[in-house]
């Protein structure tokens, strides 16, 4: 109903209301594959802080792991990685 009625304004005012990923110049692309998966056990350097407390940020396979430990930036850690979704890697 709310798209039908869009479509009588972009008639109407000759104005595109409805978006589609196009109008963005996005396109599919098949899905990049992973060096890191669940259950993967790593020792790598804490090199920053992370968003939330007792979090860290640690590179691995030139990725950028989120490590939950009480472990000092420099330090380094060995943490198992405990969820790996779209890109985005935890591990304790």
């Amino acid at each position: 109903d709310f798209y039908s009625k869009l479509s009588v304004f972009e008639d109407k005012y000759k104005i595109k209301l409805t978006l589609s990923p196009e109008d963005f110049g996005m396109e599919k692309r098949s899905k990049i594959k992973h060096p890191i998966r669940k259950g993967d056990i790593f020792k790598s350097k804490l090199v920053a802080e992370g968003r939330m407390f007792n979090e860290k940020l640690a590179v691995v396979n030139n990725r950028v792991v989120t490590v939950r430990t009480d472990k000092k930036v420099g330090e380094f850690a060995k943490f198992k990685i405990v969820r790996s979704n779209d890109g985005i890697f935890l591990a304790c």
